[in-house]
């Protein structure tokens, strides 16, 4: 995270027993970042139906993550925190920009849940890819490479 290297998380395994979302996302930014945003809920959890359900910038959008997403990119946007202490109005669109130009920039790091061994959520995993990082044009015959952390769970 600190050599500002747009990062995606993608949590695995949420189709086994013991799968954690909230608790997870809690490990997350006490052990990495407090920036951290799931673009998808974990539901149905140690289930094979499922369990990921996104979390959108349209028309049904949730109010929870809309909020979450103003608090998250005011931190690094005078505008929109201008905007949300004035109590003016913060749109859908404003806040999708402001959180695709962070991600880019490696100031938030957005969350995926799913299962690679059933494939579920590694499309949107990869869609999310696709969308969200920033073509490296300059490397282009440098082969893509990436990183799996396992975060242990506290003794009690």
């Amino acid at each position: 995270m600190r050599l500002a290297i747009p990062t995606i998380i993608f949590v695995n395994k949420i189709d086994r027993g013991g799968a954690q979302s909230d608790t997870l996302i809690e490990s997350i930014k006490a052990k990495l970042t407090e920036n951290v945003i799931p673009f998808y809920r974990a539901e149905n959890l140690g289930t094979s139906r499922h369990p990921s359900f996104e979390n959108r910038f349209t028309n049904d959008i949730d109010q929870n993550f809309l909020e979450a997403c103003i608090n998250l990119v005011a931190l690094h946007d005078e505008a929109i925190l201008a905007s949300y202490v004035n109590g003016e109005t913060i749109t859908a669109e404003q806040v999708q920009i402001a959180l695709l130009h962070q991600i880019r920039q490696a100031k938030i790091y957005p969350i995926f849940f799913g299962s690679a061994m059933t494939g579920v959520g590694v499309r949107e995993l990869l869609a999310g890819v696709a969308t969200l990082v920033p073509p490296h044009t300059s490397l282009e015959d440098t082969p893509l490479s990436g990183m799996s952390l396992r975060l242990k769970k506290k003794r009690q």
